[in-house]
């Protein structure tokens, strides 16, 4: 006889389904991540914009500066004889080895394209027709002779008691110095009336001028201009020394704090400076220039880390002569 058959069913009990959320502690330790990875998200995307804002403020001024300071040594290096340093106004400083210097004044050719009209001259006189050389069928607005230019001539024995070493003194350099100026004709045949203060060789009557070319210089003037705060202060060029009202722009910001006398320590923008050279050799002279940078803008916003940064160069000026 068979045993019966056994059918052993598995009764699975499956619980009810409880419905359950975060616990406090579960909470606390995911807002604490998530602040955290916030927080290094901000840190590391202001330190980038932070970063960002002060090497593009940086780049901005040095550019600027860098550009002034260029432009400043290619006037200084083609100047016909030493620069003169100024103060603040404008006034040649009657110690030209003073630290007090906030301008420099370098006198530039201009124009080299001009010659007499006629065969001889009359020095004792002071009014003279010039005319461009046949050579040049025009000429750039900048080389017209312009009121306070001075008026050399060259290759001439006749004009050898113009002491060229001696230009850098305007008492000396009066008498050339242009009082006034009439245009006439076009192209090449542009003529300029001249104007002197007086006689420009007196006694020495008329002269002959043929094929003889003058020379134009012109006094060109760099300037650090304080703002009504005495805070910053803005580098300008004046095209034509002689005439203050005209001037250019080419550094906004400037720190003059920095350069304020009184100030330790004291940044001077224009100084003379002497380089020693090999031994034996005469020690060079140099003029050394310094621009104290300040962005206020972003300086306020951060820290004010710009109000130091400065631009240095060093610059070789010739003896005076064409």
């Amino acid at each position: 006889m068979k045993p019966p058959f056994l059918n052993f069913r598995t009764v699975l009990r499956t619980p009810g389904r409880r419905t359950r959320g975060f616990t406090l502690v579960e909470m606390m330790v995911s807002t604490m991540i998530l602040g955290l990875a916030g927080g290094i998200v901000y840190t590391v995307a202001d330190l980038g914009a932070r970063l960002f804002a002060r090497n593009s403020s940086i780049n901005v001024s040095h550019s600027a500066a860098s550009k002034a300071l260029n432009h400043i040594a290619v006037d200084i290096e083609q100047s016909i004889c030493r620069p003169i340093l100024l103060d603040g106004n404008g006034t040649v400083l009657s110690d030209q080895n003073s630290l007090n210097a906030m301008g420099i004044r370098v006198r530039r050719v201009v124009n080299e394209s001009l010659q007499f009209s006629g065969t001889t001259v009359n020095l004792a006189g002071s009014s003279f027709v010039m005319v461009l050389r046949a050579t040049r069928a025009e000429y750039l607005p900048n080389e017209a002779p312009q009121v306070g230019d001075l008026l050399f001539v060259k290759a001439n024995p006749s004009f050898s008691n113009i002491n060229q070493n001696a230009m850098e003194i305007d008492s000396n350099m009066t008498k050339y110095r242009i009082s006034s100026v009439s245009l006439s004709g076009s192209g090449n045949s542009t003529q300029w009336t001249l104007t002197f203060p007086g006689s420009f060789a007196a006694g020495m009557g008329n002269v002959t001028v043929s094929n003889t070319s003058a020379v134009i210089a012109r006094d060109i003037s760099y300037r650090v201009v304080a703002a009504s705060d005495n805070l910053s202060a803005q580098l300008r060029q004046f095209p034509n020394a002689t005439n203050t009202s005209v001037s250019t722009l080419l550094v906004s910001q400037l720190d003059f704090q920095r350069m304020a006398t009184g100030t330790t320590p004291r940044v001077v923008p224009f100084s003379f400076q002497t380089y020693p050279t090999a031994t034996g050799e005469v020690s060079r002279r140099m003029v050394d220039l310094v621009l104290p940078l300040r962005d206020r803008t972003y300086s306020n916003r951060i820290a004010r880390f710009n109000s130091a940064y400065m631009v240095d160069a060093i610059v070789a000026y010739k003896a005076a002569g064409f």
